[in-house]
This record gives C-alpha cells, sequence and structure tokens, in this order.
C-alpha cells in the first residue's frame, strides 16, 4: 500500500492510520487521534482536524476538544522524552536514563502519577535494592523524582513529589583496582579469543587513564607522533598523554588518517559501539576467569583508576595524576580519595621516606 504523505500529520504505521501533531502541538494539548481503518475516510478525518488546527492558530476556534489526558506514568515519561530536558542530554546520559525508564514502566505502568505515594517510593527502593545492588535502586529512583519534578512543572500534574522524603542511601565509592595478574590474564584471553582489539583497549586503558569512551573515540586527530590530545567527553576537557612503551609496543607504529579509529571491531573494522564494546569485554572477563578468577568482578572503568593508583605508587603527584586523568588541580585531592585507594606499597614508600627524613634529621644534630 502506498503511504500518503501530502496530509499534515497524517501517518501510517502498519495497516493503520493515525493523526499524529508535532512534539509542540502535544504540548499544547493536541493528542495523537487513531483514525479510521478506510484510507479514504482516514484522510479526510485528518483533514478535519487540520482544518480545526488552523483555526486555534487563528485564534478564530478553541482548540479541539481531546479526551482528558489520563495522567498515568507512561504518559508522563512520554511527556519528559519530548521534552528538550530529556533531548538535550549527552548519547550516554540518555541511554542511562533510557534503561530505568523502562523499570519504572514494569513497575508502574498505568498508574495514575497522583496515586504514586511516599510509600510506594520506599516500596520500589528496596526492592531494588535487595533484587538488584543499591547503585541500581539510587539511579532508578534518582531518574524517577526528575520525571516526578518534571510532573510539577511545567505539566502541573501534582504539587508535591512523593520522592523527596526518600532517605536514600550513599554508594560507597568503588575501590576496585586491577593486579598485574588480572591485567594478563585479560590480555591472553583476547589473544586467545582473536579480540586483539580489546587488548589494545585494556593496554591503553592502564596506561593513559582514559575513559572508555574516549579510548574508543580516539582517531588520527587524538593519537599523532605517539601522543594522545584528547578532549573528554564527560568533562570536555583536553589531555595531551604520551603513548608509554607498552602501549607503542603494542599497537604499533600507527599513522592513522584523521577519521581513522585507533580500536576497531577485529571482524569488521568498524568502530565499536558502547553496547557491541561491553558484550565483548564481557566475552573476554569470563574467558580470563577460567585462568584468574578474582578477574570476574573487575570492570572496564576499574582500569583507569587501576593506571591512577599505578602513578600514585610511582611516586607522582597530584598535579602530574591530574595532567593525565584531566581532573581539575583544585578538586584532584579530593577525587584522589576515590581513585586512589592506599595500598601497601604506597605505605611502604611513605615510611622509607621518613626513615630518610628522620636519618638526615640526625645527621644534622650530630
Amino acid at each position: 500500500m502506498k503511504k500518503p504523505n501530502r496530509v499534515r500529520y497524517f501517518v501510517c504505521k502498519g495497516t493503520s492510520f493515525y493523526w499524529q501533531p508535532s512534539r509542540r502541538l502535544r504540548i499544547a494539548g493536541w493528542e495523537p487521534v487513531k483514525l479510521p481503518d478506510n484510507l479514504r475516510q482516514a484522510r479526510d478525518k485528518a483533514e478535519e482536524l487540520n482544518e480545526k488546527l488552523d483555526k486555534w492558530y487563528l485564534g478564530l476556534e478553541e482548540a479541539l476538544p481531546q479526551p482528558e489526558v489520563i495522567k498515568t506514568l507512561d504518559k508522563l515519561i512520554e511527556r519528559y522524552t519530548d521534552d528538550v530536558s530529556y533531548t538535550k542530554l549527552k548519547p550516554k546520559t540518555r541511554h542511562g536514563y533510557d534503561s530505568r525508564l523502562k523499570k519504572l514502566k514494569e513497575w508502574g505502568s498505568g498508574v495514575p502519577v497522583s496515586a504514586i505515594t511516599p510509600l510506594a517510593v520506599n516500596e520500589l527502593y528496596n526492592t531494588l535494592e535487595r533484587k538488584k545492588s543499591l547503585h541500581e535502586a539510587n539511579a532508578v529512583v534518582t531518574v524517577l523524582h526528575i520525571i516526578l519534578e518534571f510532573a510539577i512543572r511545567p505539566l502541573g500534574w501534582i504539587k508535591e513529589n512523593p520522592s523527596d522524603k526518600l532517605g536514600r542511601k550513599t554508594t560507597p565509592p568503588r575501590d576496585r583496582i586491577g593486579s598485574k595478574e588480572e591485567e594478563e590474564a585479560l590480555i591472553n584471553a583476547c589473544l586467545k579469543l582473536n579480540l586483539t582489539s580489546i587488548a589494545k583497549t585494556i593496554i591503553l586503558g592502564t596506561n593513559i587513564g582514559q575513559r572508555q569512551a574516549d579510548i574508543l573515540a580516539i582517531t588520527g586527530r587524538e593519537y599523532v607522533n605517539g601522543r594522545f590530545r584528547i578532549k573528554q567527553q564527560k568533562t570536555g576537557r583536553w589531555v595531551s598523554v604520551p603513548a608509554t612503551n607498552k602501549v607503542r609496543e603494542f599497537i604499533g607504529d600507527v599513522q592513522l588518517r584523521d577519521d581513522e579509529y585507533l580500536i576497531t571491531t577485529d571482524k569488521t573494522n568498524k568502530p565499536y559501539t558502547e553496547s557491541h564494546f561491553r558484550h565483548k569485554f564481557i566475552e573476554v572477563r569470563k574467558e580470563a576467569a577460567k585462568s584468574c578468577p578474582s578477574v570476574k568482578t573487575l570492570q572496564f572503568l576499574d582500569l583507569r583508576r587501576t593506571a591512577v593508583v599505578r602513578m600514585g605508587e610511582a611516586g607522582c603527584t597530584e598535579s602530574q595524576i591530574a595532567a593525565v586523568t584531566g581532573h581539575k588541580i583544585d578538586t584532584c585531592r579530593r577525587i584522589l580519595e576515590t581513585y586512589l585507594p592506599r595500598t601497601d606499597k604506597m605505605a611502604e614508600a611513605a615510611i622509607n621516606k621518613l626513615e630518610q627524613y628522620t636519618f638526615t634529621l640526625e645527621e644534622e644534630a650530630a
């Protein structure tokens, strides 16, 4: 069937027809309308709706009476994801929100927003913490709080946010770092599975201290003459990091075009999507766990922290570490409380320095 396309807001979905106004019109109260199944009747009804819409534009007629919007959680999520407050978010942030919005739909599909109580939110939070994790419970309820604020302003559906007084628990900072044995197990697993591309990202993760997204985005514009010049996607900050001997040894003396990616899939030579990379890393970790069970709990984001810890153990100053990671100097110390867990090596280095200093004082006194 040829899809009609000359009638404004007339759309065909499968064998059904709809009058589907723009997002701006939906915000103004013009809801989508299911049209008759007969093509001619559907077009006529759409033209009739457009005529009323034109009169409304000119102020000649009140807005078309619409069925009262059933102010459910589903409808709230639909309105929110149409709004600029959602569409302006970075793709990765939207992806995280989408995952949590899906859970909220499963939890409260068809429930009026006005019927959501603090007790219901608290029960949701406790259930997620028990069945998933504290991190996921906090994340889902945070998104719920955001969309309920949207229901208050600008929609005016409710007056108070039932998630306001929820006592959310603080998620302890992740302090997992990778050992040399775990790194080697991962590399060996990559080679066994013919996933050289994943091996490269692991080497980069522990040697240049960048986030996964920034590593996967490296092209010939970012890697020039053995130096990585990266504008970090999360912070927008620039870092300029020389490649270590280990990195140069593993990725070779590559000369990339400006639009050519350093990391590409092993079968198609195309850039990785976040989802594809995540699944391949999990595959590698599962293989590596056969010889090194502890690697089961290691995440790719831990490699960045591992690089920071190794720099700290090597005696790098906070300023030097910040130059690699991209943190602001004045906040570096606070952030390193998370990124730089205390280790035996650091304690030994401190005691050695203390002993040397004490010995110097004693010699001067003599």
